[in-house]
């Protein structure tokens, strides 16, 4: 679906200043139109944590920690194919998310997009392997870090922001055998390439139905049967070292008859999802985690996140309505209260891993009173839009920091050293700058580039395009690194970098000749200056001043020509000449005629 202890009420905000979880400043005002709803939801998590802490103990569990890598979602469809997006997009939302303490990452890779016959239906057979590619590269990625690698391979829900509706067509001519047996392959290549630690294979029964059409989907044993065949396919070809599951949302209809069927499974987790919190869907969570615990098998949470959404509105309001709410900034401090609530559940109910869905506003909020009453598109479109930006800035809102706060213990190690940057083009008036990347025992959330000792920019890049720069200009750049904590390394060493240089040194001057023989002449002149120096000088010679041509390379001056033929006259000038050869005017002429023999 795209679908904590203390909570922003009066009476909960100094609780959570004093438990550190919150910065000094104010959050927003909540508006009008929301403060019922804000306030019910508020009340839901205080009575959650009520019942949460009358069994718990309080005591701690160590979950992976595996925030969705929304960058990676395979229904972003062939966006994720573009030439720059795993650069721009995809690393450095994994760099953040690492930076804030995820030591694992949960991205879906959901059907058909391992599943060959859909791309020979939509005539692109090449794009398979493509997509496969990049999740090789992506697994690669996240485990190089250190990080664990959890799978959702399922079924995408269609939403503004993705191209599920782009699949939908395919999903229609397939018979019920034949969509639990792409299921199966799906779910069989993610499992084969990319050896996650913990793949789901059905969380969100009711969502999938309504996307693919299969009526069985509806039912607790057509969900079994699916789950079922899956599981056989995965045994029949040998995949035991992932650590198979599924589930379903604790809004879901008969939750528990799922909850129990599908604990009988011969597979290792059973999954669940958390969106609403209103009714028994939070508690149900509890339950659940019990019965699942009590059948020997491990808890998920592969999706989580407070949905702004009031009981009346349940079933009655779309799903766009829902997620064109999220973004405002007001909301900070009820997200911050739900991931409080999630990570003391996990440790209460010990569960293998936690994966927070909206992740991008660990990153940017919106303001409500510049883009509450604009369209629902266009507010979803700004806030993707503000996160792709910060993310790129290494930006973090109090969600994204109080995250950290929650999961991690207080950080203040800075990262190390980085090295100096270095230089992949440099051009007249700019230079392009690039480094490795730093190590932090968490990790490093930004880069700050200083030019001459001025600060450049921040980004979470490991590149920079500096331009507008002086031609034959000398530059200075050295770097630091910061953690989403905001400890700051040391200097780096410098990079000493000149632009090419385009400007031709000054004209010569004062050319004079001295010391005439039947066979030589000395020539002096003032010497030349120029941005990035001066490469030399040509020496012009002819026997008439219309046939001057370049007669000797020399430093500096003096230059003796010793080529003279004797009693005839000669014509010189001199140019100057920067270091990559660009050439200056001529200076003034001068005439000798040179002895008789």
């Amino acid at each position: 679906m795209r679908l904590s202890t203390n909570v922003f009420t009066t009476g909960a905000m100094t609780a959570l200043l004093t438990s550190g979880l919150l910065r000094a400043q104010a959050p927003p005002p909540v508006p009008a139109a929301y403060q019922d709803l804000y306030d019910s939801l508020s009340t839901e998590l205080q009575s959650f944590d009520s019942t949460l802490r009358s069994g718990w103990n309080g005591s701690s569990y160590a979950y992976l920690r595996a925030p969705q890598l929304e960058a990676a979602n395979s229904d972003q469809y062939t966006q994720l194919l573009n030439a720059t997006y795993y650069t721009y997009a995809v690393e450095p939302q994994l760099d953040e998310l690492q930076a804030l303490g995820a030591n694992a990452v949960t991205i879906h890779i959901n059907f058909p997009i391992f599943y060959q016959p859909f791309f020979t239906y939509a005539g692109n057979t090449a794009q398979y392997q493509q997509f496969v590619s990049f999740y090789q590269q992506l697994a690669q990625d996240v485990r190089g870090r250190g990080m664990k690698l959890v799978v959702e391979a399922a079924l995408g829900m269609p939403t503004p922001d993705n191209y599920v509706s782009s699949f939908q067509a395919y999903l229609k001519t397939l018979t019920w055998p034949e969509y639990e047996q792409g299921r199966a392959i799906n779910a069989l290549t993610a499992a084969q390439l990319l050896e996650p630690d913990y793949m789901t294979v059905m969380i969100e029964p009711d969502q999938e139905a309504f996307v693919s059409g299969q009526a069985n989907l509806k039912t607790v044993s057509g969900v079994i049967e699916l789950v079922q065949n899956t599981l056989t396919v995965l045994k029949n070809n040998g995949i035991t070292n992932v650590k198979v599951g599924g589930g379903a949302g604790t809004w879901t209809e008969n939750y528990m008859q799922y909850v129990q069927a599908l604990a009988a499974l011969p597979m290792d987790f059973v999954d669940m999802h958390i969106f609403p919190i209103s009714r028994d869907y939070f508690t149900n969570a509890l339950t659940a985690a019990d019965a699942i615990h009590a059948a020997g098998k491990e808890v998920g949470l592969s999706e989580c996140w407070l949905w702004k959404i009031r009981d009346s509105e349940l079933g009655n309001v779309t799903y766009q309505t829902i997620v064109a709410r999220e973004p405002f900034s007001f909301w900070e401090g009820e997200d911050t209260a739900f991931l409080h609530s999630i990570t003391n559940l996990a440790k209460y109910k010990q569960f293998a891993f936690i994966a927070p869905y909206y992740t991008h506003y660990f990153f940017a909020y919106l303001d409500y009173s510049t883009y509450g009453l604009l369209p629902q598109a266009t507010v979803m479109e700004d806030s993707d839009a503000a996160a792709d930006s910060a993310i790129l800035n290494g930006q973090i809102t109090p969600t994204g920091h109080n995250w950290e706060i929650l999961t991690t213990a207080r950080d203040t190690t800075p990262p190390a050293t980085p090295a100096a940057p270095t230089t992949t083009a440099i051009g007249s008036t700019i230079i392009n700058l690039a480094w490795q990347p730093d190590s932090d025992n968490i990790g490093v959330s930004a880069y700050n580039l200083y030019r001459n000792g001025s600060l450049l920019t921040t980004t979470s890049l490991l590149l920079y395009y500096d331009k507008g720069l002086v031609s034959g200009e000398t530059y200075t750049y050295t770097l630091t690194a910061t953690d989403a904590s905001g400890n700051i390394s040391a200097m780096s060493a410098p990079l000493i970098v000149e632009t090419v240089d385009l400007t031709a040194p000054t004209v010569p001057t004062k050319l004079v000749a001295s010391d005439v023989t039947s066979n030589s002449v000395t020539l002096n002149w003032a010497l030349s200056t120029g941005i990035g120096g001066v490469g030399g000088y040509r020496v012009l010679r002819g026997t008439s001043p219309t046939s001057l041509a370049i007669h000797a390379n020399v430093t500096a001056p003096p230059y003796t020509d010793p080529y003279l033929q004797p009693s005839t006259t000669y014509y010189y000038e001199v140019e100057s000449y920067n270091p990559i050869g660009v050439t200056s005017g001529p200076s003034n002429e001068v005439t000798i005629k040179s002895k008789a023999k």
